[in-house]
């Protein structure tokens, strides 16, 4: 199979099951929806026969998911005072790195790009330079064309580089579709490979650095299942994986962990479970590994389709989202009907190092936007929810609501019927104050107080043109917001410092194109903000109306604002790295920045360049890798 056909046939078979876990949840419970309902304790199970019946039990059984596919560069101590300051990556919680597709230690740059990693000589901005690249057949040590390796984001440690990927093998993939075979079936083979090797394997490839030109893997450790996300607290990484129900020779398929090639399964007493759940499709598996010792320990939960997930210093949180209605059945096929009405289970898991224990679960009415509608403080979960998937007609039900649920997931206080008829559009908890935004026809900015967590209270509120997706605190007086209006990019300046009159400070609009759009919307690790810097960077894509196909009035870049609490948001410049429309190129965008020293580093899906911080001048570019395929994507 050639590079550029995994590549896509990883991504389809990954759609594939973001949609299938997706669909099932339409075609779940019908049983009404209880906002209040109470947290409940997680069980183990006793036996795998147990474990298999639960499964079996589910009420979506027999759609199944049988249908699973198959120089020198490191500053020593005494000399850290030399390096340059660097950006990192914009994380929610302090204290905890999140994976992400590009990252640099101050020297370096690494670029992941789905089916490899680059590593960048970055400084001094003069001297960049290519220096390495990592790729599935790196990690084999030769080429391996029923083998594809998608790399999902990126840690790292001093003289080390974590590279977090799923590992597809695409030999058997028969047996991803045909779960009951029989060993007779398998050919000139003679054998059947054991069942557990069929799906997809999470995996944190962990680099030796010393010699970057040559990177050396030492370690390559997993669970079973594709990434979700991972997350770092020192040098512990816990990685998260969806892994879906199948069964194989009529038994349940397990939850496996992979050390160098060698797998074994996760025991029973790991396998935690919620009794009450109808539709068990999945395990949600946590896999927690120690980078320095190689210690590593795993826990799973039987769950449906995993949507949300949070991580606070003292726990992981994982959400579900349950769709509730009934199926009718038409002439011209299927059609779901009241599924609108939703409500996420949340599951707790408690961690001290790599130890691990699921602790609780609790229920919320509503759906959650993104990692940002959770944060834990003082021992309380604060959630926020919108309770309707579909924006209704005037009229209806649609409204926002918070919950506050304590250590055992039990909702010890509520605020419901926020803004009717419009969803949540961004979230952000800054100590004991939510600022939220809602939409549909003007942007309400909502201060809610949380001090009281019985008792959560609206105390302000703004409304005006537009929306923001993304807010970023800048001080304890001052909130970023971006966002759009009337199609184009707009970032406010919020003053806060009063909760109960919040205003719009200062605001900048990207008026020069008709039309403007940024990843940052809707990617938190898409924004560089440095309030001592005075800088804001996001991508930006934009154009005039009419001119799409032309080759003028079209730009790929990122946007860099000037940002001060005393004189708002104004222009900077733009860093262009393409000014005209190529078909040839249509797929090159601008998806990070960061800044070393006094250079800005820009980085599209094909380019690094990098930039005078003052002035925004360019000092050089790299291609660090070229495209020969272009993808066309449709909506399955």
């Amino acid at each position: 199979m050639e590079s550029h056909e995994k590549v896509a046939a990883g991504l389809i078979l990954t759609a594939m099951m973001l949609t299938a876990g997706l669909l099932t949840y339409v075609w779940a419970n019908s049983e009404p929806v209880n906002s209040d309902s109470g947290g409940g304790m997680l069980s183990t199970f006793s036996s795998k026969r147990q474990l298999t019946e639960f499964l079996s039990s589910s009420s979506r059984s027999g759609i199944g998911y049988n249908t699973s596919y198959d120089g020198a560069r490191w500053a020593l101590d005494g000399e850290a005072s030399m390096s340059p300051s660097y950006s990192k990556t914009n994380v929610q919680v302090a204290g905890i790195d999140e994976m992400d597709m590009v990252k640099t230690d101050g020297q370096f740059i690494y670029i992941a790009s789905y089916d490899s990693v680059n590593i960048i000589n970055a400084y001094p901005p003069a001297e960049l330079s290519n220096v390495s690249v990592i790729n599935e057949s790196y990690i084999l040590g030769h080429d391996d064309q029923n083998v594809y390796i998608s790399f999902s984001g990126l840690f790292v440690l001093p003289q080390k580089l974590i590279v977090i990927g799923t590992w597809y093998d695409y030999q058997d993939s028969y047996w991803y579709y045909n779960s009951s075979y029989k060993l007779e079936d398998v050919g000139d083979r003679g054998f059947a490979p054991p069942a557990y090797d069929y799906g997809p394997k999470s995996y944190a490839f962990v680099f030796d650095m010393s010699t970057p030109s040559a990177p050396e893997l030492e370690l390559m450790m997993g669970v079973s299942g594709y990434v979700q996300t991972a997350r770092m607290i020192e040098d512990r990484i816990y990685l998260i994986a969806q892994q879906y129900q199948w069964m194989a020779l009529d038994e349940t398929v397990l939850p496996r962990t992979w050390v160098n090639g060698y797998s074994s399964a996760l025991d029973l007493s790991s396998i935690y479970y919620d009794p009450e759940m109808r539709d068990p499709s999945s395990f949600l598996n946590v896999f927690a590994l120690d980078v320095s010792s190689h210690s590593h320990e795993s826990i799973s939960v039987v769950a449906g389709y995993a949507s949300t997930i949070y991580m606070s210093h003292e726990a992981i949180f994982l959400t579900v989202q349950k769709w509730h209605g009934d199926i009718i059945v038409m002439e011209d096929g299927l059609a779901v009907e009241d599924f609108n009405t939703i409500k996420t289970s949340i599951f707790k898991l408690a961690f001290d190092g790599l130890s691990m224990k699921a602790v609780a679960r609790g229920d919320v009415e509503g759906w959650l936007l993104n990692q940002f509608s959770m944060d834990e403080k003082d021992g309380y979960l604060r959630v926020a929810t919108t309770n309707m998937w579909f924006q209704p007609a005037e009229g209806s039900d649609m409204s926002s609501g918070v919950f506050v649920l304590n250590g055992t997931l039990d909702v010890v206080g509520a605020l419901k019927g926020i803004a009717p008829t419009e969803r949540i559009y961004s979230v952000r908890f800054v100590d004991d104050t939510l600022y939220l935004v809602t939409f549909r026809q003007v942007d309400p900015l909502f201060v809610i107080d949380l001090s009281q967590p019985t008792d959560p209270e609206i105390v302000g509120e703004l409304e005006m043109p537009g929306f923001s997706n993304y807010l970023h605190p800048v001080d304890e007086d001052h909130i970023l917001g971006v966002g759009s209006e009337n199609g184009k990019v707009k970032v406010s300046l919020y003053d806060v410092s009063d909760p109960s009159a919040p205003f719009e400070q200062s605001k900048f609009i990207l008026d020069e194109y008709d039309y403007s759009y940024s990843d940052a919307q809707y990617d938190h690790k898409a924004v560089l903000f440095d309030l001592e810097k005075g800088i804001l960077v996001i991508p930006i894509s934009a154009y005039q109306t009419g001119y799409w196909y032309s080759n003028t009035n079209y730009v790929v870049g990122a946007l860099v604002l000037k940002v001060s609490v005393d004189d708002g948001v104004s222009l900077k410049g733009i860093v262009v790295h393409r000014a005209d429309y190529q078909h040839q190129y249509y797929n090159e965008y601008v998806f990070r920045s960061l800044y070393i020293g006094d250079a800005l580093y820009t980085i599209s899906t094909t380019t690094v360049k990098a930039s005078k911080l003052s002035d925004l001048s360019e000092i050089n570019s790299l291609i660090y890798r070229t495209y020969e395929y272009y993808y066309y994507y449709y909506a399955l």
